[in-house]
């Protein structure tokens, strides 16, 4: 069963998220889900929908991740179902790549100084635990204007590997205002606690970033 309830952006900073933490804590999750309805006043959206950048990289489990992004700035992706979530569920295997910026202090290095850092496998158990964890994002639209920390450029490559279709790939802004998009749909972290509160905390659990 899908909770319809994760398709809604909530303050990330505010009392409101305070009590949204503490109602989750305290009630079964039915009634959780329906307090959340009521305190945000939303329900289902339309998943934010996005161009992706270009040039894209198109990355397989099987083949390893590459040395460096290169000038890639986004991922590329065939199949179906990938404009209305971001990976589809029960994947058999997955890939964590993870890149180091090309910017910071005062220097800034062309985008091929975007190398490897960090290459980690997981098995079947582990890439569904984090694909269920990328599944509860909500891929509302962000409102209005946003203020975001400086980034450094760094970025990370997630891919996910089923029977019978072509990898899923995402690719991850790490820094700043942190998003996640599969070339078609994307997320933001802002105000989306599933977001920052469960799949980036197991991400880094997974593999650590510098």
């Amino acid at each position: 069963m899908r909770i319809m309830a994760t398709n809604c952006l909530i303050p990330a900073r505010s009392s409101e998220n305070l009590v949204v933490t503490r109602l989750f804590r305290r009630l079964p999750l039915t009634m959780a889900v329906a307090c959340v309805v009521g305190l945000v006043g939303c329900g289902p959206v339309k998943p934010w929908t996005i161009v992706a950048r270009t040039p894209q990289v198109h990355i397989d489990v099987s083949a390893g991740c590459p040395m460096s992004l290169n000038d890639w700035q986004d991922v590329r992706n065939t199949g179906e179902g990938l404009g209305s979530e971001l990976v589809p569920p029960n994947p058999v295997a997955a890939l964590i790549c993870r890149y180091r910026g090309n910017y910071g202090g005062p220097s800034v290095l062309p985008l091929s100084g975007r190398t490897l850092y960090r290459q980690v496998i997981l098995e079947t158990t582990t890439s569904r635990q984090l694909a269920t964890s990328i599944a509860a994002i909500s891929l509302a639209r962000p409102p209005g204007s946003l203020s975001c920390p400086n980034g450094n450029g760094s970025a990370s490559v997630l891919t996910f590997a089923y029977p019978g279709r072509q990898d899923v790939d995402l690719w991850y802004d790490d820094s700043g205002c942190a998003t996640l998009d599969n070339g078609k749909t994307s997320a933001i972290i802002d105000g989306n606690p599933p977001f920052y509160q469960g799949f980036a905390p197991l991400l880094d659990r997974l593999a650590p970033p510098e």
